[in-house]
């Protein structure tokens, strides 16, 4: 039986999906080249991807000890 489209749609959807959850799973935050004070505050959050960094909201980002208003919008550009 050949797939029909939308599940083979669906499928690639989920696999492109997947690919990019791996690449930024791959992309180590001092990668980023943050300042260190913000690079350290996140590494003692347990942030060391961004994938770990794109999975915290602003306001997660704001209950990190130290962490200013000023580090998530330099975070965000």
């Amino acid at each position: 039986f050949p797939l029909s489209p939308f599940t083979f749609h669906d499928k690639l959807a989920k696999l492109i999906k997947n690919k990019k959850k791996i690449a930024l799973k791959s992309i180590f935050i001092d990668q980023l080249e943050l300042p260190s004070r913000i690079y350290n505050c996140l590494k003692m959050s347990n942030i060391y991807t961004l994938l770990d960094l794109l999975n915290n909201s602003q306001e997660d980002l704001m209950k990190i000890e130290h962490f200013r208003s000023e580090d998530v919008k330099q975070i965000l550009g």
